[in-house]
């Protein structure tokens, strides 16, 4: 059985920068990222610190940052018992303070022809916009699926560019989860009058092209030629592996948690996309968060994880000196 004091479970920016703050905080414990594919974790937080990487194994690695080591280890925990992780390899990792940083996943979109070349689903993270923004930097007929912010504003983007963009919105208005009707009107206009085509009250069911992408198919029969889609949809968060260990869950919102990310197991943290966020001016649960905001987070719940250090009410006063002690 091996000992790390902080475990940490999840290949996203948010899991390097809690492990982070934590050791910064808390010197004397052993910090363990546990990650699915370290290629993939690697080439996500590459750009948060300067690290040095210390192979120690096909499946154990060691980042080292600032004087501090954080040990990354490639494997998938099954299940828990009590302060027990158990791992897909048999091992067995004893913790005091679990985090959980799962990414959400895309929803199942009953479209035919999505394994098709040249679509692309959008997450709402720096790197995937500016990934998503080169390829279409090459294509000329470009749909967006989608009229969230990031469809919206990707939209808005590549028509400045001089691209051919249809923006196509299932519901009656742009942006129904953040604005109201009239808002969503002004919006629409405003991207109808840059050049930008707007398609409202319409899904896509199929997509045309043997490997590829020729065309799209609408709810109502229109056939609309293009050569790259960009799918902006609501993502869904990941909650299976909170689920099997014991963490009450929303299946919809993600892993609830308290105004300090604590869920409902005591000792075991939950951060960035999966967790459900509790959203102050709505008085309910967030429907989105910006990226940022999940990095600041994790930052605070690595320092609070054995004394709250940074509460709520001054957690703007203390932003500055928690980024400048990091």
């Amino acid at each position: 059985m091996e000992k790390y004091e902080v475990t940490i479970i999840g290949d996203e920016r948010e899991a390097v920068v809690c492990a982070h703050s934590a050791i910064q905080k808390y010197p004397e414990k052993n910090v363990l990222i546990i990650v699915n594919d370290f290629q993939c974790f690697l080439n996500k937080i590459t750009s948060l610190f300067f690290l040095t990487i210390e192979i120690e194994g096909e499946t154990d690695y060691q980042l080292l940052f600032n004087g501090n080591k954080v040990k990354v280890i490639t494997d998938g925990a099954v299940g828990r018992k009590g302060h027990k992780l158990e791992l897909q390899s048999g091992r067995t990792i004893l913790f005091e303070k679990l985090i959980l940083a799962q990414c959400c996943r895309f929803p199942v979109l009953p479209i035919k022809g999505l394994d098709n070349e040249g679509i692309y689903f959008i997450k709402s993270n720096f790197d995937d916009v500016l990934k998503v923004k080169e390829l279409a930097s090459a294509s000329e007929n470009i749909v967006i699926y989608g009229g969230s912010y990031i469809g919206v504003k990707l939209a808005d983007e590549l028509v400045s560019k001089n691209k051919q963009v249809i923006l196509i919105e299932k519901s009656a208005w742009l942006l129904p989860e953040t604005i109201n009707l009239a808002l969503g009107k002004e919006v629409t206009h405003l991207l109808i009058n840059e050049g930008c085509r707007v398609i409202l009250n319409r899904k896509i069911r199929k997509i045309n092209g043997d490997t590829g992408i020729r065309s799209v198919e609408l709810s109502d029969s229109t056939i609309i030629d293009c050569d790259l889609l960009l799918i902006s949809c609501k993502n869904k968060p990941d909650i299976s592996l909170a689920q099997k260990l014991g963490v009450i869950c929303d299946r919809d919102r993600g892993i609830l948690v308290d105004e300090y990310c604590r869920t409902s197991e005591k000792d075991i943290f939950a951060i960035g996309e999966s967790a459900a966020h509790f959203e102050f001016f709505k008085g309910d649960l967030a429907n989105a968060i910006l990226s940022s905001i999940y990095e600041i987070e994790s930052s605070i719940v690595g320092a609070n994880l054995y004394s709250i250090i940074y509460n709520r009410e001054k957690q703007l006063e203390n932003l500055y000196s928690l980024h400048l002690e990091n």
